[in-house]
């Protein structure tokens, strides 16, 4: 992530909360009702109604652990050949980051209780936010699936220019079927991506210090 200094990073996180924030607040007063009626009916009329209620089984923590662990092989076999080109710091920087991400999505989302769309069909007067109440079904904000892989996604983007078409492709596909079987809002989805660039930000510079400390004890 060297193409970009400290300053601009911390401007561009900045400058994201205040983006942000005003979309999720759109997308809560105005959009995410609407989306999930509308996919829910979509569904209904054409006879794919079970879409949106089966259950989908929750596979982010293996992909989270393998592909993390990948990371960290492979990092550690660079280091054991004495590489330490752009490859390697991707390789620490992704390994590190996504385990991170994934923690800070389950704190987050105690912290908000947010009903997703299936819990909030089945009971559309009840508030869409549980302040601390977090689990079962109050689990949708933020998208901790959004948050991963947006990590993984701009770690790809900074590192590997030419995979950029490949990783918005892939980050638009993730959130539309998100959506379309109901797993979360389109607010969930924007507060997702942002936490997933910040805890990258985040982990990039916790790492720059860590290694300039190391750096000055071992000259």
């Amino acid at each position: 992530m060297d193409r970009m200094t400290a300053p601009g990073k911390i401007r561009l996180t900045a400058g994201g909360f205040l983006l942000t924030a005003n979309l999720v607040i759109i997308s809560y007063e105005f959009l995410d009702e609407r989306i999930a009626l509308w996919i829910d009916r979509l569904l209904r009329s054409h006879g794919l109604h079970s879409l949106y209620t089966s259950r989908v089984p929750n596979l982010l923590l293996p992909a989270v652990l393998v592909l993390s662990g990948v990371m960290w092989v492979l990092y550690l076999r660079g280091v054991r050949r004495g590489e330490r080109d752009g490859h390697s710091t991707f390789f620490l920087l992704t390994g590190t980051a996504l385990p991170a991400t994934y923690v800070v999505k389950l704190a987050l989302k105690h912290v908000f209780g947010r009903m997703g769309p299936r819990a909030w069909l089945g009971n559309p007067t009840d508030p869409s936010f549980h302040w601390f109440q977090g689990g079962g079904n109050l689990t949708g904000f933020p998208s901790g699936h959004m948050a991963v892989f947006t990590t993984l996604a701009v770690a790809c983007w900074l590192f590997f220019p030419k995979a950029r078409a490949a990783c918005l492709a892939g980050i638009v596909a993730l959130g539309v079927a998100l959506i379309a079987t109901g797993q979360h809002f389109l607010s969930d989805l924007i507060a997702g991506g942002y936490i997933g660039w910040v805890v990258l930000v985040g982990t990039d510079r916790g790492l720059t210090i860590l290694g300039r400390g190391l750096l000055q004890k071992n000259p």
